[in-house]
């Protein structure tokens, strides 16, 4: 690139494809046009840009790049938009001198329904997200962040019907060489309240959380996430965790701590108007935390009511069949607790 007379440069017709991923993504710029209005700076378009990987295509048509800088110590476009079904990006972005320092502010949208093409069949992902990112950083220190504002809604149908949603998730993102991270997000969760922090590698590895959650609803988890659709075991209650592992493949592991009220088992479901065969007013639970796409085991370390001490083991399956199995072990039990 600095071989080329950058303040001269005029392009008719261009064109340029790229492979990436080892040729598993394809993009290709057709009909670019450049036109140098002086001192470096022009106006460019591109007629289509498509981006495949497979069978999935996005492609955006007519994009215009509107005071392009084009010299050797700077490179940029103060009036940059793109528009395709999955994302719409508006802004301004400029790289500096030789250590091609970044700077800009840009505006992303993304609709979630565009990438259903790429997940299994049985999964459909809805939603959007919107960020208004600032640039900055230089080699290969070049980061973006700013306010991100999320509604998702993740179904996955097999036997049964499993759902994952976040209607209003707001914080902080930065996105950097490393991966993406996410930093006091919080929302409506499980009948309750969510605030989520995050860290993940590019490719789903290396990821690191801390949640906790507020007023959670069992009822509403097992019957929305595990996809119980007549819940038999209800409690109120609240979440600290700390998890560490992956995405892909999916393996969670960490601490959490939870605290809980009017814990209750009614045979045939909670609002079967069957008597409760138990109750408890008030628990709360220290232990271990395993997450796969098997299901959520806990090894309960501590259990503790206001009369009862102990520990437990907690299972809650994903499979077709979801299993719920809940098993105590009380060292040191008030019997009352039972009654």
């Amino acid at each position: 690139v600095q071989q080329l007379p950058l303040d001269t440069l005029s392009i008719r017709g261009g064109q340029l494809s790229l492979d990436v991923d080892s040729g598993a993504t394809q993009i290709a710029l057709q009909d670019i046009d450049l036109e140098p209005t002086g001192h470096g700076v022009g106006d460019a378009s591109i007629g289509r840009i498509q981006l495949a990987r497979g069978d999935w295509i996005q492609e955006a048509e007519d994009v215009r790049l509107r005071s392009l800088v084009l010299r050797t110590d700077q490179l940029g476009a103060d009036n940059l938009l793109l528009e395709t079904d999955l994302v719409r990006l508006e802004g301004g972005v400029s790289l500096d001198g030789l250590e091609r320092e970044l700077s800009g502010e840009v505006q992303v949208a993304l609709n979630l329904a565009e990438l259903n093409p790429l997940l299994p069949e049985e999964s459909e992902l809805e939603g959007k997200i919107e960020s208004r990112l600032v640039l900055s950083g230089q080699g290969t220190e070049k980061v973006a962040e700013g306010q991100l504002k999320a509604q998702t809604k993740l179904t996955r149908r097999k036997i049964r019907t499993h759902v994952t949603e976040l209607s209003e998730l707001q914080g902080e993102v930065q996105l950097n060489r490393d991966g993406l991270v996410l930093i006091g997000a919080e929302g409506p969760y499980g009948g309750g309240q969510l605030r989520l922090d995050l860290r993940s590698g590019w490719r789903g590895e290396d990821v690191e959380i801390q949640l906790s959650g507020q007023q959670l609803d069992l009822e509403h988890i097992l019957r929305e996430e595990s996809g119980f659709p007549v819940p038999w075991v209800g409690m109120t209650g609240s979440i600290e965790a700390k998890l560490r592992g992956s995405f892909a493949p999916f393996s969670l592991a960490g601490g959490a701590a939870v605290e809980g009220r009017d814990f209750r088992v009614v045979p045939r479901g909670l609002r079967s108007g069957r008597p409760t065969t138990f109750e408890l007013p008030a628990a709360s639970l220290e232990g271990k935390v395993l997450l796969n796409s098997a299901g959520t085991a806990v090894e309960i370390e501590n259990f503790e009511t206001a009369k009862s001490q102990g520990d437990a083991e907690l299972f809650m399956g994903r499979g077709p069949f979801p299993v719920f199995d809940l098993r105590f072990d009380l060292g040191d039990l008030d019997y009352t607790d039972l009654a």
